[in-house]
C-alpha cells in the first residue's frame, strides 16, 4: 500500500510536538527580548562608544544635615534630585570633593530643602546626642571596681 496510515499519523504527531516546542520557544524568546529592551531603554549612547544610564533629574538647593554634629550644616546649591532612582525625589547627589566620581549621594533623612528645617533637624540631632552621652556617663558612674 502506498499510504501507510500509521506512518502518516506518526509523522503528523511528531510535527505537532515540533510545532508546540517551536511556539513555546518563540514565546520565551519574545519575553526575553522584551525584558532586554526594557533594560536597554534606560541607556543612551555615551562617550567612546559606550552606553550610560539615562538620568532624569532636577537641580535644587539643599542643606545637608548628615554631618551636622561634626562639620555643621552644609549648603549645596547644585544638588541633583534623581527621579530615575527614586521617583518620590528622596535621593540626591551633590558635588563632593572626596566622593566617588566627585559626588556623594544622600537619602531624605540626611538633607532638607530649607534652612529652617535643617536647623531644626540639627537641633534634634544635638539633643539626641546629649541624651545619649548623659546615659553613658550615668552608666560609667555606676561601675564599681
Amino acid at each position: 500500500m502506498i499510504f501507510d496510515i500509521e506512518r502518516l499519523y506518526e509523522i503528523y504527531s511528531t510535527m505537532g510536538y515540533v510545532a508546540i516546542v517551536l511556539i513555546v520557544f518563540l514565546l520565551v524568546y519574545a519575553l526575553v527580548l522584551r525584558s532586554m529592551y526594557r533594560r536597554w531603554a534606560n541607556y543612551v549612547p555615551g562617550p567612546v562608544g559606550g552606553a550610560v544610564m539615562r538620568r532624569e533629574f532636577e537641580k535644587k538647593e539643599v542643606w545637608i544635615t548628615k554631618y551636622a554634629l561634626t562639620e555643621g550644616i552644609i549648603k549645596k546649591e547644585e544638588a541633583i534630585v534623581h527621579i530615575d532612582i527614586q521617583p518620590s525625589g528622596d535621593f540626591i547627589s551633590v558635588p563632593w570633593e572626596n566622593g566617588l566620581n566627585g559626588e556623594c549621594g544622600f537619602h531624605k533623612g540626611d538633607w532638607t530643602s530649607s534652612e529652617a528645617e535643617a536647623v531644626a533637624q540639627a537641633e534634634e540631632m544635638r539633643h539626641k546626642k546629649i541624651t545619649s552621652l548623659l546615659k553613658q556617663v550615668a552608666k560609667l558612674e555606676k561601675l564599681k571596681f
